[in-house]
């Protein structure tokens, strides 16, 4: 019996490899990556040390980011809503390792804690026949995001740069098409040259494809309409957009963070 890690760069992934080693083995346990080449420079250091304490990582990529997964099928979310670049980038080629590369009685390891159970659950059931396994989700590795930090500066692992400026996610480089408003003000403050080439990339996209596709939506005055990146950096300088701190920590920590967007949204109501 084999177990696989697929292993995100999260806390969370990155702790249940070594729970997962810990628990049976290292040569029961496959580590696999799928790469959406989108991601802060800082979680590969991750990947490059989970190899030094552990053992090589199986990396999926066939060289596409985020922006050239959405400019071959022509959209950014799917049908239902899901972004398609993870269908595409990481859903499906780790889908397709598993079964070419498992047996039925292999388990597929997910690093869920005990906080997410209907995550949980929709794992179980999008993996059956083979078996699930959730070390972060057991009783001795509860645990919250301060703690989770501390156990990965124990085992030697550098700090991530989207978890220091408090991103709920550890995805991207902070530039998720799922993200709100407030995050992708954050990603235009905090990586500004990330910011503009996920705007460049959007323009590029939606004049090739003569569509309005965009990663955010306008959301006032009770209605929905698309808003390009463009258009959400003007709203931004004109001081025309009321954010929400999307920003996260651990509960010990909350009092202590300081809101960002409290200086944008100075001056209004």
């Amino acid at each position: 019996m084999l177990l696989i890690v697929s292993v995100s760069g999260g806390a969370g992934s990155t702790l249940a490899a070594h729970k997962t080693v810990e628990k049976f083995g290292l040569d029961d346990v496959e580590l696999v990556f799928a790469d959406t080449n989108t991601e802060d420079e800082s979680l590969y250091k991750l990947l490059e040390k989970m190899e030094s304490n552990l053992k090589p990582i199986t990396r999926l990529s066939d060289n596409r980011d985020i922006w050239d997964c959405f400019d071959d099928s022509g959209i950014i979310r799917t049908p239902t809503g899901a972004c398609k670049a993870s269908l595409e980038l990481k859903q499906k080629p780790i889908a397709r390792w598993v079964k070419e590369n498992c047996n039925p009685s292999d388990v597929i390891v997910s690093g869920l804690d005990w906080t997410e159970e209907d995550r949980i659950k929709r794992f179980d059931k999008k993996w059956y026949p083979y078996g699930t396994y959730h070390p972060m989700a057991e009783e001795e590795n509860k645990m919250a995001l301060c703690d989770m930090k501390s156990e990965l500066e124990h085992y030697g692992y550098p700090t991530q740069d989207l978890y220091e400026k408090q991103y709920p996610h550890n995805n991207c480089g902070g530039g998720c098409v799922l993200a709100g408003l407030a995050q992708w003000a954050g990603v235009r403050r905090d990586f500004p040259k990330r910011f503009e080439y996920h705007k460049k990339r959007e323009a590029e996209f939606n004049k090739k494809h003569n569509n309005d596709f965009t990663v955010l939506r306008d959301q006032s005055n009770n209605t929905a309409k698309p808003l390009s990146l463009t258009e959400f950096e003007i709203k931004l300088k004109n001081n025309s957009v009321n954010l929400r701190d999307f920003r996260t920590g651990c509960g010990c920590m909350l009092g202590e963070q300081t809101n960002i967007f409290a200086e944008l949204n100075k001056g209004r109501e």
